[in-house]
């Protein structure tokens, strides 16, 4: 919606509101007045609305890693690993390619039995990847 059009319509609701207000008894210039007033804000709602809507060609996000709760699979050992491989397939279909395959089971119990330092390896050579492709 442009500008003018925009301060168009909100000039035109609060005139009609004062309009509503003032008519006191005159119950039929108040409900027209009102009823302008409601239209005109409907419109610019609906306005609104259009101008801050996520758009529809890009998904919203939804991804369950916070900090805290990196930190807390990082801390458990072998256990939080495959949540942070199903963490790191997820944001990898979410930004750079959707046409991805989740992690086999195979590679997940493969990536499990590694030794700390091997998986943060692993972790760090993912995240470069990820990093530079997104």
């Amino acid at each position: 919606m442009k500008v003018g059009l925009l301060l168009l319509l909100g000039s035109a609701a609060f005139v009609a509101s004062f309009l509503a207000v003032l008519a006191g008894p005159n119950v039929a210039l108040a409900l027209i007045a009102g009823a302008v007033a409601v239209g005109t804000g409907a419109v610019l709602l609906v306005g609104m609305v259009e101008r801050t809507r996520w758009p529809r060609e890009r998904p919203i996000p939804i991804l369950g890693a916070d900090p805290n709760r990196v930190r807390m699979l990082l801390g458990s050992r072998r256990h939080g690993r495959s949540d942070l491989i199903l963490m790191l397939d997820v944001l990898e279909r979410t930004t750079c390619n959707p046409n991805l395959s989740m992690t086999s089971t195979e590679e997940v119990a493969r990536l499990r039995a590694m030794d700390l330092e091997q998986f943060y390896r692993y972790l760090e050579d993912r995240l470069t990847y990820l990093e530079a492709r997104s």
